[in-house]
């Protein structure tokens, strides 16, 4: 007998309204407040929980929420590991798309565990507000193999091969999600290769490119940036008393060269020759923008 699946069938907009709204927010925050009220994270926002969940929920609403970098601290016992802690207002958002997306992500977990394909329909985001949804493909459904669910910044993306090569997928970009088909994944001796969990190459902002071992020259006052993006595992190697350099396995992609950029001069890509050409690309193509038409 085939199992009958009884959730609760939802457009975008209502899915999306019961994690951002304001009720749920405030209804996460109660929970979440729970056995850590005598932290001064969680007791600030609790004191002042209808102006933070209502700051928050609009934050989320208009696009401007950003999830803030999380802490690292060292446990010692019963023995030594390090733990990361992440902002309380950040962590009433995770309750809240765990508590209600919980029937999508449910789908993909099903699927992953079934070892079968799903489809769905992706889209992006305009500014047109009568049309405020851009859909890929020409508006048709895509079929893909999952792997994976990952948390990045504020915000789930599905892992999954596409017949070619894999891809990220946002998750709150993808709709009408299938419950999991017939066909088989496909792409598991590349997801060996390209193993996520073990993955070395550092990924920004879940936009994957070509892998390269890059290095890069900082100044000596950007060590805390350049840990907190890479790690406290990563070799800085002094060059004079006000630089220091690194060489890090990189997918290479324009939100990589972003972050290169908000450094300004205090940092430069030294190799290897193909990402530093590709790095001169990006800042002539911002430059140009400038230019005086």
């Amino acid at each position: 007998m085939g199992v009958i699946h009884t959730m609760e069938k939802l457009n975008d907009d209502e899915i999306l309204e019961k994690v951002i709204s304001f009720e749920a927010i405030f209804e996460s925050m109660m929970k979440c407040k729970k056995g850590v009220i005598w932290k001064d994270s969680a007791a600030s926002f609790h004191l002042n929980g209808i102006e933070q969940s209502l700051k928050l929920s609009r934050e989320l609403h208009d696009g401007t929420y950003k999830g803030r970098p999380p802490k690292k601290f060292m446990i010692t016992s019963p023995k030594p590991r390090e733990a990361v802690s992440i902002a309380f207002r950040d962590r009433v958002y995770q309750r809240s798309m765990n508590d209600n997306v919980v029937s999508e992500a449910d789908r993909i977990h099903q699927a992953i565990a079934e070892d079968s394909q799903i489809s769905f329909r992706y889209f992006h985001y305009t500014p047109d507000r009568a049309n405020s949804k851009n859909y890929s493909y020409d508006g048709n459904r895509v079929t893909v193999s999952p792997y994976a669910l990952l948390w990045n910044n504020g915000n789930y993306y599905l892992y999954a091969y596409d017949g070619k090569k894999f891809r990220y997928y946002r998750v709150d970009r993808m709709e009408r999600i299938s419950f999991p088909l017939l066909q088989k994944r496909e792409g598991k001796e590349l997801f060996k290769e390209k193993n996520i969990i073990s993955q070395k190459a550092k990924v920004f902002d879940m936009y994957g490119g070509k892998e390269y071992n890059v290095r890069i020259r900082f100044r000596k006052e950007l060590a805390d940036a350049v840990i907190d993006q890479f790690g406290k595992d990563v070799m800085m190697v002094p060059v004079d008393e006000d630089h220091f350099t690194i060489t890090v396995p990189v997918e290479v992609s324009p939100t990589f060269f972003a972050w290169i950029s908000t450094f300004g001069r205090r940092v430069k890509i030294l190799g290897p020759a193909p990402v530093v050409e590709k790095m001169r690309e990006f800042i002539h193509r911002v430059a140009d923008m400038y230019q005086d038409e």
